[in-house]
């Protein structure tokens, strides 16, 4: 898992996770370092993933996923870091109570799980938020009072509060299936049901019922609020070029316009989670077909010979001895049963072991990334721009892994730092 960010002196740092599956058949994903780049290209990614690799003495051919945001250095089908010879072939296989006043929160542009609590503090505030901008708009001064004098201007206006409204449920369903994905034991069927489901319930929210019942309410909070109503916006004639010989529609009323664009809100939102979870077009397709081999819904055993590690005549014998046992009928329930056995009992299941091994592997999402970044954060701050790539990877890797360095014997430590030569004996002496 490889992402990257800037520090506080805008030095490219790209952090990199490695995410693999014990004996026991539990998920571990773990940091490694924080790495500076000289640009962002996909060549120069690619080429400070194969030297990791080679000094942790990793072998490229175990590596069975991987996983990168959107970005076209990291995606790119030519020049992307996935596009380079390793990592295509891997891509390829692979309420009653009161109401009480809260701040108004930031909207972060990186996190998405900051979106809705800033939608939702502003929404729950907005009287208070629109007294506050008028304020600052007559008696501030300069940058401040401009920027005040614009917001509240936007603010008045009904569709300003009409649009957050319209956002908050699908905002509120996608938050939750963010935080679900950003978990350490995530999979790729998980992340696929968890998607599905998503979907549909966004899906749900496309009927006029749920259309009249913003619009209404709303409405009442717009007389509350003393806004400027719901009205048309300055009517637009589409070029004839684009819209064709045909009369082009336009709504009569405010209700019918904005009926168009909450379903097209939610339109865009559902178009865009069935096209980024297709497993047809994201390189997930092996992996729901392996876990159909797996649950015994697949006859097929194609998919096996792709893989190295596994063997598909043994599979043949272990798969249906391994289900008549087990009676599993998901990856979660297979691997809690396999954990369940006596070590005599695993033995006779190798290759079942293996299978569910490559379908743990596969990380959901580069949140491990993203999780170091916040240690980036706190390590190099402006009293420490001067710190060396080396010290800022050890202090980073040290944080990261805390509960590895609070199993270690101090004074063994000590006392081999004190042996290694005779000076330092004479200064510290022995422990």
């Amino acid at each position: 898992m490889v992402d990257g960010t800037q520090d506080i002196t805008s030095t490219e740092q790209e952090s990199i996770c490695f995410r693999h599956v014990d004996a026991e058949l539990r998920v571990k994903e773990d940091f490694v370092g924080l790495y500076e780049l000289p640009d962002t290209t996909g060549n120069t990614i690619a080429s400070v993933i194969f030297d990791v690799l080679t000094r942790l003495s990793l072998s490229h051919c175990d590596l069975r996923a991987q996983t990168y945001d959107g970005a076209s250095n990291m995606k790119g089908p030519y020049n992307g870091c996935q596009a380079k010879a390793l990592f295509k072939s891997v891509a390829s296989e692979e309420s009653t109570h009161p109401a009480t006043v809260a701040s108004v929160r930031p909207l972060c542009p990186t996190r998405w799980l900051c979106r809705l609590p800033a939608i939702a503090s502003v929404l729950d505030n907005y009287e208070i938020i629109l007294c506050s901008l008028q304020e600052l708009s007559t008696s501030g001064t300069g940058e401040t009072s401009v920027k005040a004098n614009g917001l509240f201007d936007r603010f008045e206006k009904g569709h300003t509060l009409l649009g957050l409204q319209m956002a908050m449920k699908p905002i509120a369903i996608l938050e939750q299936l963010n935080s679900t994905l950003q978990a350490r034991s995530a999979n790729v069927s998980g992340m696929l049901e968890a998607a599905r489901i998503a979907t549909k319930e966004i899906r749900s929210s496309r009927s006029d019922e749920e259309f009249l019942g913003l619009y209404e309410a709303t409405e009442q909070k717009i007389k509350e609020y003393n806004l400027e109503p719901l009205q048309l916006p300055r009517r637009r004639r589409v070029p004839q070029r684009l819209a064709g010989e045909g009369v082009q529609y336009t709504p009569d009323n405010p209700k019918k316009y904005y009926r168009e664009k909450y379903f097209s809100f939610v339109d865009n939102i559902t178009v865009q989670l069935e096209d980024r979870f297709d497993p047809s077009k994201s390189g997930l397709g092996d992996y729901v077909q392996l876990e159909e081999v797996l649950l015994g819904t697949r006859n097929d055993m194609n998919i096996v010979k792709r893989y190295p590690e596994l063997n598909a005549d043994a599979l043949a014998v272990q798969l249906p001895m391994f289900r008549h046992t087990t009676g599993a009928s998901s990856l979660y329930a297979s691997v809690a049963a396999y954990r369940q056995m006596p070590p005599e009992v695993r033995a006779l299941f190798p290759q079942v072991k293996a299978i569910m091994q490559l379908l743990l592997v596969c990380p959901v999402s580069s949140s491990e990334c993203e999780r170091s970044f916040s240690t980036l954060r706190r390590l190099k701050t402006w009293l420490r721009n001067t710190m060396s790539q080396q010290r800022l990877n050890a202090t980073a890797v040290c944080n990261v892994h805390s509960e590895i360095l609070d199993e270690i014997d101090i004074h063994h430590v000590a006392k081999e730092f004190s042996t290694r030569s005779k000076i330092r004996r004479k200064i510290f002496g022995t422990f």
